[in-house]
C-alpha cells in the first residue's frame, strides 16, 4: 500500500496547491489530520517538523494531509500576495479536496495549525461542521502583536501606507503587500475560538517561545469554550526544537481520545466533544 502520495489540488481562486497525503496501514476510514503551516513556512516546516509528525501519526493509524498555502513551498502564487483570508480559504479547499480521497470520504477531520497556521485553523473550523476538533501549536492569537514582534513596528506602519515592502523573518527575506497588513484587522482568533465548542480544542505552547508569548496563548485559551485544554512544554522554543516528542505524543494521544469518543457516540461531533 502507498504510504505517501504527492498531490496537486486547486483552491477557490484556481491556483494549484501542492500537498502530500500520508496513508496508514490499517483503517479504511481513519481519522484525517490536516496540517496548516506557519508564516514563511511550508508543508515540510523547520527541522522537518511536519514530515516527522505526519509519519509518526501515520504509523499510529491516522491519515495526514499536509500542504503548501498559495505562494509558499511548491504551490502556485506569489508570497507577496498572501493574506490571512486567502490562507483560510486555502485550508477550506484542502478540507474539501481531502474528503474526496478514496477511503477518507467519511473520515472525521481534525485540524492541526502551527503558529499563524493555528489562527488559520481556528478560523477555518468556525462554522465548518466537517471539522471535529482543532489542535494549535504555538498559535498566533494577537495577530498585530505577533507581526509587530516579527517584522517591527516601522515596517508595519510603512506597509500600511501602500505598495510592497521588504520584510524579514529571522533569516528569511521577502516582500509583502499592504493588503496583508490591512487584512490582519479583519481577523480575531479569540473570536474564532469561541465558536468552536462543543467541538474540542487543544492548545500546545512552548514556555520559552519568544515569538508567540505564553501569555498570549493563555488569553486565547480563556476565550475558548469547553471542552478545551492548554498544554505547556517547559523550555520549548517557538519551533519546539528538541521537544518534538512531547509535542507529538500529546497531540496524538488527545486526538485518539477525541476520535474514540466520536465513534463510540455514534452521533457526530457534538456528543463526541462532550465526552472528550
Amino acid at each position: 500500500m502507498i504510504k505517501e502520495k504527492p498531490i496537486i489540488f486547486r483552491n477557490n481562486r484556481g491556483q494549484n496547491l501542492s500537498g502530500v497525503v500520508h496513508f496508514p496501514h490499517r483503517e479504511t476510514t481513519p481519522p484525517l489530520l490536516i496540517m496548516a503551516h506557519g508564516f514563511t513556512d511550508d508543508k515540510v516546516s523547520d527541522n522537518r517538523l511536519f514530515v516527522r509528525f505526519a509519519r509518526r501519526a501515520r504509523d499510529q493509524g491516522f491519515a495526514v494531509f499536509r500542504f503548501d498555502f498559495a505562494g509558499s513551498g511548491d504551490s502556485e502564487g506569489e508570497f507577496a500576495d498572501m493574506t490571512v483570508t486567502g490562507e483560510i480559504e486555502d485550508l477550506g479547499s484542502a478540507i474539501t479536496f481531502a474528503r474526496t480521497i478514496p477511503c477518507l470520504e467519511e473520515s472525521p477531520v481534525y485540524l492541526i495549525g502551527y503558529s499563524l497556521g493555528g489562527a488559520i485553523a481556528l478560523a477555518a473550523a468556525t462554522g465548518d461542521e466537517r471539522v471535529h476538533g482543532v489542535v494549535c501549536w504555538a498559535p498566533a492569537s494577537d495577530l498585530t502583536a505577533v507581526f509587530t514582534a516579527i517584522l517591527g513596528s516601522e515596517t508595519i506602519l510603512a506597509a500600511r501606507q501602500g505598495g510592497a515592502i521588504a520584510c524579514r523573518n529571522d533569516s528569511k527575506q521577502f516582500l509583502l503587500k499592504s493588503g496583508f497588513f490591512h487584512d490582519l484587522d479583519r481577523h480575531d482568533p479569540a473570536r474564532y475560538i469561541k465558536s468552536i465548542n462543543p467541538r474540542p480544542v487543544l492548545l500546545i505552547q512552548g514556555a520559552a517561545d519568544a515569538k508567540v508569548l505564553p501569555g498570549q496563548t493563555a488569553d486565547l485559551f480563556r476565550a475558548a469554550g469547553e471542552p478545551k485544554e492548554l498544554h505547556s512544554i517547559a523550555d520549548a522554543p517557538h519551533s519546539f526544537a528538541f521537544h518534538e516528542e512531547e509535542l507529538f505524543r500529546t497531540t496524538l494521544r488527545r486526538i485518539e481520545e477525541w476520535s474514540r469518543a466520536l465513534w463510540y457516540s455514534g452521533d457526530g461531533c457534538t456528543q463526541a466533544a462532550g465526552s472528550a
